[in-house]
This record gives structure tokens, sequence and C-alpha cells, in this order.
């Protein structure tokens, strides 16, 4: 069984199945919590920039606990570690028009009906 490491948060997890529902070998999604996953209170840039979220899930593809891992390209600095490949992909993007924009704080704070 192939496994695919992703950061855990819900986008994560459902960009990662997404992307790897296409594939035909079975596999299994490690869920790895990055330096960004467990601090979130100090600001991304006093921690390092985005690598902050790529550090941990590269960690686990070079010691060969992962085979290798789907992760959002926002998030991937311009510098990857020695030994690992970027090989992009795109999907097809769903109705742009897709968005909610208000005075909320997170969704769970969005009243229902709204």
């Amino acid at each position: 069984m192939l496994q695919i490491g992703t950061r855990g948060s819900p986008l994560a997890i459902r960009q990662a199945d997404g992307a790897a529902s296409g594939l035909v070998q079975p596999y299994e999604l490690i869920q790895i919590k990055s330096q960004g996953d467990i601090d979130q209170t100090t600001p991304i840039h006093e921690m390092g920039g985005k690598h902050i979220f790529c550090s941990a899930i590269e960690d686990k593809l070079l010691s060969g606990e992962i085979d290798c891992a789907i992760h959002s390209a926002k998030d991937v600095g311009i510098e990857i570690a020695e030994g690992t490949e970027i090989l992009g992909c795109v999907w097809d993007r769903g109705d742009r028009r897709d968005v909610l924009i208000g005075p909320f704080e997170n969704f769970d704070s969005i009243p229902i009906g709204y």
C-alpha cells in the first residue's frame, strides 16, 4: 500500500484524497503535523516562512516513513530538501464563483441557514 504524507488540516486531507483517488494503487493518507500546524500563534515570517509547512513532511519522506507526499503548492517555498523532487499537478478548477465572504471568524461561526 502506498503511504502518502499530507498535513492533517481538513483542506489538506480533502485535497490529498482527491488527488490520490485517481491512483490505481491502494493508498493510505498519513497525516503529518507541521510546525505551522502546531504553533498557530507565532507569525509565519517569525518561524521561517512557508517552509514551516513542508519540513516535517520532507523529513518523513527522506526517512522512508512515507512513499510520497501531496501538498498544496501555495505552502511550498522556493527551496526544497535535497533528495526530494516536486512533480506539479493542477486539478480542474471548480466554479470560481464558489466563495463566501462575510464577518465570520471561521466556518463554525456561520449561523445555520445563513
